[in-house]
């Protein structure tokens, strides 16, 4: 049997106290890897609740640039319509991280459990 390829799983607990995106987690990559990213987000005040799942394939080049390949899929969203947030992945070029990215309820602290499933091989 071939040798498995590194798979991580991150899980990162945060609050959101308005509307404005934040990073919510973000996964540090190595020049020379792709990577295959799946997002489990769930957010919950105590009165309304929001969840997300999200794909993603990035690839940090030997050359040293991260970037998304394609788009970032939407497997599922479930939203309080009375509190809707958002919930993504970006590649931040600069820090070489793929980075989770948040937006909470305006006027109401959401508190986030960011689960990511990291599978990478070399390119």
């Amino acid at each position: 049997m071939p040798a498995s390829n590194a798979q991580a799983l991150v899980s990162v607990r945060t609050t959101t106290t308005d509307g404005t995106i934040t990073t919510g987690a973000t996964h540090r990559t190595k020049a020379g890897y792709a990577y295959i990213v799946t997002l489990y987000a769930v957010a919950t005040d105590g009165t309304v609740t929001q969840s997300y799942v999200r794909i993603a394939t990035f690839e940090h080049s030997a050359a040293g640039t991260l970037s998304l390949i394609g788009s970032v899929t939407s497997v599922h969203t479930a939203e309080d319509l009375a509190a809707p947030g958002d919930c993504t992945m970006d590649a931040d070029d600069t820090n070489k991280d793929i980075r989770v990215r948040i937006t909470g309820n305006p006027g109401s602290p959401l508190k986030w459990n960011l689960a990511l499933d990291v599978v990478t091989t070399p390119n």
